[in-house]
């Protein structure tokens, strides 16, 4: 007696032996060029100095230059001081429930002459504890 395979045995022995023949054709192949973000953009030679380098001064008068106060450190200084703050959020699914509050303060002080701010901040807020009921939390950051 042979035992011969059922037709549903052969179409799946079929399309499998057809799926590992086809899967190297899947294969990406590696590539030796870069991506296209690291190629560079064209340089006219023209441009090109061999000795392009500026001087130990030069550089030095050009680091002293950008590290100067300018206006967008001004902006940034309106923001320094003690602020109090509250936030509200909704964390219960219903619509009509109150929102929670979180308050604190937030202090903002200038660092390196205002070239930098630092911001601490202490608040409270409700979260539950191992019990599951809501307790008050401090948190700094």
């Amino acid at each position: 007696m042979k035992l011969l395979p059922t037709p549903c045995t052969r179409i799946f022995l079929i399309t499998l032996a057809a799926a590992l023949l086809a899967l190297p054709s899947f294969a990406q192949e590696k590539r030796d060029e870069p991506p296209v973000s690291a190629v560079a953009e064209p340089v006219n030679a023209a441009d090109v100095k061999p000795d392009a380098k500026p001087s130990e001064a030069e550089m030095m008068k050009q680091m002293m230059e950008m590290g100067k106060l300018n206006e967008n450190h001004k902006l940034l200084g309106s923001l320094a001081g003690t602020w109090t703050y509250t936030v509200k959020f909704w964390m219960n699914p219903d619509p009509n429930a109150p929102p929670t509050e979180s308050k604190g303060v937030a202090v903002r002080k200038p660092v390196m002459e205002g070239r930098y701010y630092s911001l601490d901040v202490t608040g409270q807020m409700k979260m539950p504890g191992p019990d599951g009921k809501m307790k008050d939390v401090t948190f700094k950051g």
